[in-house]
């Protein structure tokens, strides 16, 4: 009994682990998307205020901005991995960049100077934005990557688990049948 409890105590403990693994992971790779859905509508939103500078675009890109900044910092203190950490050091290098272009970009439109704000948007804003993309993809796929290396891991650890169950038990019924054919054989010896 107590041979068959610990493959499956260690099964059981396994499966925690591997859950707790694999939300994490989860949640990390859905915060990265925030952040990259956030960027994106940034820069959306950068080049509609140029086009129409209302208080409602401008509002959006500092709302965007915010749920980019915040959920960097979330997803710093999480990371593990690190070229993924390597990579969103580069992001939030990159995200002050752009931030420092689109306050450029918003202050040159208040002025009335589009010519120059679509200079640094397309020159300056757009490419930095890129990065910022290309750099969150790549933590994306280095999380994927990571979840798929625990998936075949754990897959294999349970597998042996199950091994050493199944061999366990098959030793205990030769064990027993052993046992059984020897306290029979002492038991009809004597009687002939």
């Amino acid at each position: 009994s107590m041979l068959i409890e610990l493959p499956l105590t260690k099964d059981g403990e396994m499966n925690k682990n591997y859950t707790f693994i694999i939300e994490e992971e989860t949640t990390q790779v859905i915060e990265t998307q925030k952040i990259q859905t956030a960027v994106a509508l940034q820069g959306l939103y950068v080049r509609s205020y140029v086009l129409q500078p209302t208080p409602a675009n401008l509002e959006r890109i500092k709302q965007q901005e915010e749920i980019t900044k915040s959920t960097i910092n979330n997803i710093d203190k999480t990371l593990t991995l690190s070229k993924a950490q390597q990579e969103l050091q580069f992001i939030k290098e990159q995200e002050a960049l752009y931030s420092s272009y689109s306050n450029e970009i918003i202050q040159l439109t208040s002025n009335d100077q589009i010519e120059e704000a679509l200079t640094i948007l397309f020159n300056n804003a757009v490419p930095t934005n890129e990065a910022i993309q290309q750099s969150i993809q790549e933590i994306i796929n280095i999380q994927t990557d990571n979840m798929n290396t625990s998936n075949a891991n754990m897959t294999n650890a349970i597998s042996l688990s199950q091994i050493i169950l199944i061999t366990i038990s098959i030793t205990g019924t030769l064990i027993a049948i052993g046992l059984a054919l020897y306290i029979t054989r002492n038991i009809t010896l004597p009687l002939k």
